[in-house]
C-alpha cells in the first residue's frame, strides 16, 4: 500500500497473521496497535506487504544478537551494508551554535536568601565564562523521590511563568549544591534544550559534550540515602585511601582492614552503585565528559555528622559531595584488592563486588592494577571500553548511542539516524561498528576468534598492544591511536600514510652516555645522529633540524608536535636502555629517514605504517576533531591492488620518528577481518 506526500513516498508495512513477527515488529504492534503509519522512504522503490500494520520503528536494539543470526538477519552482505551506512554520515558541521552563547537558568535573589518566591530565570551564558553548574540526573524519579514538580516556576520571555518541567527534589538539590560553590547560574537538560523543537533536540544531542566539559561545576544526581553514621564513616575512610595499601615492590593492593569491616564496605559501595544515576546512557557521557570536576551529590539522613573533611565530602546540609573521580579511583583499588578475600567466598559477596566494579571502574586503575583480576583489556583502545560501558547500560531511545558514543570518544565523524532508518539500516549493532571504523579505530585483521556479538567482535578484533611512549597519560595518548581519513570499500578499510620497509639494523654504541648518567634526551639524540652510517645523511641532518627546532611539516600542529617530542625522548631512552633501532625507508627511496625501536617480535620482512592528522579547531569545519590521530603499526604487506594501493595487516605497534620531508601520504588498504568479509550464508 502506497501513498505520496509532495516529492516523498510513503509506504505502508502490511504482515500477514499466520507468518512469525520479527521482534521489531512485535515492539511496533505493542507501541501502536491499530495505527498506520508512513515510512518516508529514501528509495525510489515502494515496499509491498499484505495485511496492515504501524511502519516506522526505531533503530533495532540487537547489541546481544549472535554474530551469525545478525548477519542472516540482514538484507545485504555485512561489507555492503557497511559501505551503505557510510553514506549516512553527516554532510554539515556540528551546530555549536546555541552552546556558544548557552541558555541556563538563575537563581534570583529571593531565592538566595531562601525567600519563598521560587522563580527561576533564564540568562545567557558567554562561551568564554564556565562558572556555571551542569546537572546530571535521571529524567524520571527512583523510589527515594517525590516525583512531582508544583515548587518551581520558570520566567519566560514574556514576564509570564510556568510550572517548572524538572520536579522539586531535583531542583531543591542543586540550588543547595550551586549556593555552596557561590554561583547562581546552572544548565540542566529538560528546562534549558526547547523539549518540543525535534531539530534543536537531534543537534542538542550531537554537541552535549560541549557543556559537560565546559562546566566547571558538574554535578551528578544520586537519590539513594545514606542512612547511618558508620556509612559516612566508611565512604570518607574510603575515599582517603585508607582501606587500601600498595605491595612495597608489587603493583599490587592488599585491603588494611578486617573482613567484617571490607564486607560493610562493599555492601554500602552496592548500595550507591545501584541507584539509577548508575544505569543510564547519557549519564556515562555527562561524567565522562565532565572529568575530575564532577560532584556527586548523595543524600543522607539527617543528624549524621560528616565534619571530617569538607574538602572531601561537602558541607551541603543533608548532602554529601564527592568527587566522582575520587570515588571511581577508590572503589575500583578496593575491589581489586579485595580479590582474594575471604568474604567474597560467597556468591553473593561475589556478584556484589562485581556489579560495583562493573559500573564505578577507573579505568586509570584498572590498566594499571587490572592484571591481579585478569582483566586483559590493558592495552585495548579506549572506545573499546567505553562502548561496552555504554551498552551495559540502558537508553530510552537506542538509536541515542551513536550520538552519545561519537561524544564520548571525540569523533569527528556522526551518522544520521534519520537517514539510517529511511533508509532501512536498523541494526544498532553494525551502526556502532561502521561509526567505530569510520573515525579510525583500527581492527586486528590477522587470524582469530571473532567473539559472539557485535560488540564482542570489537572487542576480540580491536587492536591490542599500544606501546605508549611516555611514562605518563598512556589513555590520553591511546586514544589518539586511530586512522586517518578511512574510507570503507569492498576490499577492506581505506586511509593514507606512509608505508616504511626496512633497510638496516642500527645500534648506537652507549659508552658515551652511559659514563655521564645524566645525559638528557638531546646529548643522546646528538650522539645518535653522529654515530649514524655515513650513507644515512637524510635521517641525520633531519634529527639535528629538529634539535634545533625545525620539526617535521608533518608534526607541526601543536598536538602532534607533543606525540613526536615524547617519541624523540622514547628513542632516547632506548637507546640508553642498550637497545637496537631499525633504520626504514620508502620505497623508491636509497636513504633511511625514519627510526624505530626494534623489539623482539621485529623481522628481517618487516614494513612499517604511520600516519598523523592534527586535530581541527572545536568549532569548526564538517568533521571538528577534538583529537590528533596518530598511528605507527607494524605491519605485513598483503599484496597490492591492480591501482597499485597496498593491502596491510596489523602486527603490532612500534615507537619511533619519521621525517618523509616533501612525500605525500599514499593509499592503503587493510582487509577486512574475517567475520566482515565472510560471504552471506544465505
Amino acid at each position: 500500500m502506497t501513498g505520496q506526500s509532495g516529492s516523498l513516498q510513503v509506504c505502508y508495512l502490511v504482515w500477514n497473521s499466520h507468518q512469525s513477527r520479527p521482534l521489531w515488529i512485535q515492539q511496533a504492534e505493542k507501541l501502536q496497535r491499530n495505527a498506520i503509519l508512513p515510512l518516508i522512504s529514501a528509495t525510489s522503490s515502494p515496499i509491498h506487504f499484505q495485511g496492515r500494520l504501524p511502519l516506522y520503528v526505531p533503530m533495532d536494539h540487537d547489541t546481544s544478537r549472535n554474530l551469525d543470526e545478525l548477519r542472516a538477519s540482514r538484507p545485504l552482505p555485512i561489507v555492503s551494508e557497511l559501505i551503505q551506512i557510510q553514506k549516512c554520515q553527516e554532510q554539515t558541521p556540528r551546530d555549536f551554535s546555541p552552546f556558544r552563547i548557552l541558555l541556563c537558568l538563575s537563581v534570583s535573589g529571593a531565592n538566595r536568601s531562601q525567600n519563598s518566591n521560587h522563580t527561576l530565570s533564564y540568562t545567557r551564558f558567554s562561551e568564554y565564562d564556565c562558572n556555571f553548574a551542569a546537572v546530571s540526573y535521571t529524567c524520571r524519579p527512583s523510589a527515594f523521590e517525590v516525583p512531582e514538580s508544583v515548587k518551581y516556576r520558570v520566567k519566560l520571555k514574556s514576564g509570564q511563568t510556568r510550572p517548572a518541567k524538572v520536579r522539586d527534589v531535583v531542583l531543591d538539590r542543586v540550588i543547595k549544591y550551586i549556593l555552596s560553590q557561590n554561583i547562581s547560574i546552572f544548565w540542566i537538560d529538560q528546562e534549558c534544550i526547547d523539549q518540543r523543537d525535534k531539530n534543536a533536540k537531534n543537534a542538542a544531542k550531537q554537541c552535549m559534550d560541549v557543556v559537560y566539559r565546559r562546566s566547571r561545576y558538574p554535578v551528578g544526581i544520586l537519590s539513594t540515602p545514606l542512612c547511618c553514621q558508620e556509612d559516612i564513616d566508611n565512604l570518607y575512610e574510603l575515599l582517603k585511601g585508607n582501606f587500601v595499601g600498595e605491595s612495597p615492590g608489587v603493583k599490587s593492593l592488599e585491603l588494611s582492614i578486617s573482613p567484617w569491616k571490607a564486607q560493610k564496605v562493599i555492601d554500602m559501595l552496592f548500595r550507591l552503585t545501584c541507584d539509577t544515576w548508575w544505569t543510564r546512557r547519557w549519564v556515562f557521557q555527562e561524567e565522562y565528559c565532565a572529568m575530575e570536576r564532577m560532584r556527586l551529590l548523595i543524600p543522607h539522613k539527617r543528624g549524621l555528622n560528616k565534619a571530617k573533611d569538607i574538602k572531601v565530602l561537602g558541607n551541603i546540609t543533608d548532602e554529601l559531595a564527592v568527587a566522582a573521580s575520587s570515588f571511581r579511583m577508590e572503589a575500583t583499588r578496593f575491589c581489586i584488592a579485595s580479590r582474594d578475600h575471604r568474604i567474597f567466598a560467597s556468591i553473593k559477596s561475589r556478584r556484589r563486588r562485581n556489579l560495583v566494579l562493573q559500573r564505578v571502574k577507573s579505568y586509570m586503575m584498572l590498566r594499571k592494577y587490572g592484571w591481579a583480576i585478569g582483566d586483559v583489556g590493558r592495552d585495548l583502545a579506549m572506545s573499546t571500553h567505553i562502548l561496552a560501558d555504554l551498552c551495559r547500560r540502558s537508553a530510552l531511545i537506542p538509536s541515542d548511542t551513536l550520538a552519545i558514543m561519537a561524544n564520548c570518544c571525540g569523533y569527528a565523524t556522526r551518522l544520521q539516524v534519520k537517514q539510517l532508518e529511511a533508509a532501512g539500516w536498523r541494526s544498532l549493532s553494525l551502526a556502532l561498528l561502521a561509526l567505530f571504523i569510520l573515525n579510525g579505530e583500527i581492527l586486528r585483521n590477522d587470524r582469530g576468534a571473532h567473539g559472539d556479538t557485535v560488540l564482542d567482535f570489537i572487542k576480540r578484533r580491536s587492536f591490542q598492544g599500544f606501546d605508549p611512549p611516555g611514562d605518563t597519560r598512556h589513555l590520553t595518548f591511546i586514544k589518539r591511536c586511530r586512522l586517518p581519513n578511512v574510507v570503507l570499500c569492498k576490499d577492506g578499510i581505506m586511509t593514507e600514510g606512509y608505508v616504511w620497509e626496512r633497510c638496516q639494523l642500527f645500534k648506537p654504541r652507549s659508552d658515551t652516555w652511559r659514563c655521564d648518567e645524566s645525559a638528557d634526551w638531546r646529548a643522546v639524540l646528538q650522539q645518535i645522529a653522529h654515530q649514524l652510517p655515513r650513507k644515512q645523511r637524510y635521517l641525520r641532518t633531519s634529527i639535528e633540524k629538529y634539535l634545533h627546532g625545525v620539526s617535521p611539516r608533518a608534526m607541526r600542529p601543536a598536538g602532534l608536535q607533543n606525540i613526536f617530542q615524547e617519541m624523540i625522548e622514547n628513542i632516547a631512552k632506548a637507546a640508553k636502555d642498550g637497545k637496537s633501532f631499525v633504520l626504514a625507508r620508502l620505497q623508491g627511496y636509497n636513504q633511511a629517514s625514519a627510526m624505530f625501536v626494534r623489539n623482539r617480535r621485529s623481522t628481517t620482512q618487516m614494513s612499517i605504517f604511520t600516519a598523523c592528522e592534527p586535530a581541527d579547531d572545536a568549532w569548526a569545519g564538517p568533521r571538528s576533531r577534538f583529537l590528533d590521530k596518530y598511528v605507527s603499526l607494524r605491519v605485513d604487506l598483503d599484496r597490492q591492488n591492480d591501482n597499485g594501493v597496498p593491502h596491510l595487516r596489523t602486527k603490532g605497534w612500534v615507537n619511533g620518528i619519521w621525517f618523509p620531508g616533501s612525500s605525500n601520504a599514499q593509499e592503503v588498504v587493510f582487509p577486512w577481518p574475517e567475520w566482515i568479509r565472510a560471504t552471506d550464508s544465505r
